[in-house]
């Protein structure tokens, strides 16, 4: 069987919530259609913010750039910690950019048939 790697950015706010659906959902295809996925949860945004004191920690990006596809939910909750050196609470997208060679509202993604 097939399997491919995920990397899950929950991010912060509503990211959290919106991850655990699209992962059911995603499981649901998978098994429909007969190939594996694994997950592997990454922090990014305030949440890492919190965590680590960097939106987008090294072991983050690493993991992303290692996976098959990178699902991000959401980031710049008001409710988490500004970026200590910007000040800003979406911080952690702007290095993804310069690391894919899209702008970070650009979604890269190939189709893929099982």
């Amino acid at each position: 069987m097939t399997s491919y790697r995920i990397t899950l950015l929950p991010g912060d706010g509503i990211g959290p919530e919106i991850t655990a659906v699209t992962r059911q959902l995603l499981d649901a295809v998978s098994r429909r259609h007969g190939f594996a996925l694994v997950y592997d949860e990454q922090p990014m945004g305030g949440a890492a913010i919190d965590a680590t004191g960097e939106p987008l920690p090294a072991s983050t990006l690493e993991a992303c750039r290692s996976s098959d596809a990178v699902l991000l939910a959401a980031i710049g909750s008001p409710n988490t910690t500004p970026c200590p050196a910007t000040g800003g609470r979406r911080q952690g997208c702007w290095p993804c950019g310069p690391a894919w060679a899209c702008s970070p509202t650009c979604a890269p993604s190939r189709s893929c048939r099982p």
